[in-house]
């Protein structure tokens, strides 16, 4: 009698700690998977609404990290006369350069606005730009 009574316990204590494990309400959501980005057109979207456009090169690849809060856009197709006259466009838009780690044949540039952040490489026609919203400051500094 005594096994039975204490399988009989082992088995409801069992079946009670299987049933709170499998709930999933203290379990943080699924990050969300990158967007894509359709390549031939630039991308409408909160990253790129505010973001001159670029006169030359054609995307190629992009996406939206929800996630990790940026937009990435990929050029092709423009040449060093290009990428000059849109960092000048960047220019006049009020971006203004935060740091510049450029090497021979490879552009680097990190730019910023009031309200994104452009952290940009360009090299052999190959142009790729991250876009973040810059963080709203609540404290009042």
């Amino acid at each position: 009698m005594r096994k039975v009574l204490s399988l009989l316990a082992v088995t409801l204590l069992f079946f009670s700690f299987c049933g709170c494990s499998g709930s999933g309400a203290g379990e943080p959501p699924a990050p969300k998977e990158p967007v894509r980005i359709d390549a031939g057109s630039w991308p409408q979207n909160e990253y790129t609404e505010s973001l001159p456009q670029p006169a030359s090169g054609f995307v190629t690849n992009g996406w939206i990290d929800e996630t990790g809060g940026y937009c990435y856009v990929e050029l092709s197709g423009m040449d060093q006369g290009g990428f000059d006259q849109y960092l000048s466009t960047l220019h006049d838009a009020g971006f203004s350069d935060a740091e510049n780690a450029s090497t021979e044949g490879t552009e680097n540039l990190l730019l910023s606005s009031g309200t994104l952040t452009l952290s940009i490489t360009y090299t052999d026609g190959q142009f790729g730009m991250y876009i973040s919203k810059n963080e709203k400051n609540t404290d009042g500094i």
